[in-house]
């Protein structure tokens, strides 16, 4: 019975990517949809579906982000203005120290170019534009 609640919960998002992987590779995205989900343990996370240009393709993902005030802010703003898709995004790899355990921790900031930039939608047309000018999100 859990793998049919598991195998359904599964098919209501496309495939997952590694937050990580986005932010090392410089990877620009589009958002289509996001939602604050609470998961079984009670941690509330951001699920956002987004698409990119991955080799010869475009491809759906689901990203997944720990929610934060600042990004509360910024996608609860996106959601109350239904202000998607949202294009020209990517992640900033962050090092800050616990102040709780003093240990390093890794934080993903979220971007968003200026709208100069070729993204996932617009792959393929032919558009040809310079790199973006980093600005915060949204």
């Amino acid at each position: 019975m859990a793998n049919l609640i598991a195998a359904k919960s599964q098919a209501d998002y496309p495939p997952f990517c590694k937050t990580a992987q986005l932010a090392a590779d410089k990877t620009h995205f589009c958002i289509d949809s996001m939602k604050l989900h609470t998961q079984q343990d009670g941690k509330e996370r951001w699920f956002l579906n987004i698409h990119y240009v991955e080799g010869d393709e475009v491809v759906s993902r689901t990203l997944t982000l720990d929610h934060s005030p600042k990004r509360d802010e910024d996608f609860g703003y996106l959601l109350e203005e239904n202000d998607f898709p949202q294009h020209d995004v990517w992640l900033e790899k962050a090092s800050f120290k616990s102040a709780t355990t003093g240990m390093q921790q890794t934080s993903y900031r979220h971007k968003q170019g200026d709208g100069s930039a070729a993204c996932a939608c617009t792959w393929g047309a032919g558009v040809q534009t310079e790199t973006p000018a980093t600005e915060e999100f949204p």
